[in-house]
């Protein structure tokens, strides 16, 4: 069967005590699969060393035949492979447009002479950029909390606010599902 996601004898130990030992596993592509055990597990970290958050002592870590055991995080969530934290991550003070728009690279207005020399392609990809909330936002069917200060959501929404960031990160929200 084709296999999305290899984990072959991955090891992570913190000061002495082993967190993952030989820990292989297998999902088929277009398959669920749950990971499920008890506080102190591992679960947590196997999650943190496949995203790159941590590193792996050894092992490999192979998404779609590309090994991603030594790959910094930002360049593993570009393959496709992407997580949230249960604390959200969001500035929960500012509306949930600004949310999105803060989480967009590269932008031309963070270099100041962009902004001195070049206002217009500054304002030109700050509208294209505004554009795809809008699109993100009615893809996910809240366009109406856009204004909205994300403190004043539900969790749930915040949530959802969060995997579209992701999403959008990775151009990629024709797949996004709930």
């Amino acid at each position: 069967m084709d296999q999305v996601l290899n984990i072959i004898n991955v090891n992570k130990k913190f000061d002495g005590t082993v967190a993952l030992d030989d820990f292989s596993l297998e999902i088929p592509r277009n398959s669920i699969t749950g990971i499920i055990g008890p506080n102190g597990a591992g679960k947590t970290t196997l999650f943190n060393v496949i995203t790159g958050f941590l590193p792996l002592d050894s092992g490999k870590i192979i998404y779609n035949g590309k090994n991603l055991g030594r790959m910094p995080s930002y360049k593993i969530a570009r393959t496709g492979i992407v997580r949230t934290f249960q604390q959200l991550r969001l500035i929960t003070r500012m509306t949930v447009q600004d949310n999105i728009l803060l989480s967009f690279q590269n932008q031309a207005g963070e270099n100041l002479k962009n902004t001195f020399f070049f206002p217009g392609q500054v304002k030109k990809q700050e509208r294209r950029n505004r554009e795809k909330v809008k699109e993100l936002l009615s893809f996910m069917d809240i366009e109406e909390k856009a204004s909205d200060l994300v403190e004043g959501l539900s969790y749930g929404q915040q949530k959802m606010i969060s995997l579209g960031i992701l999403f959008k990160f990775r151009g990629k929200t024709e797949k996004f599902e709930l």
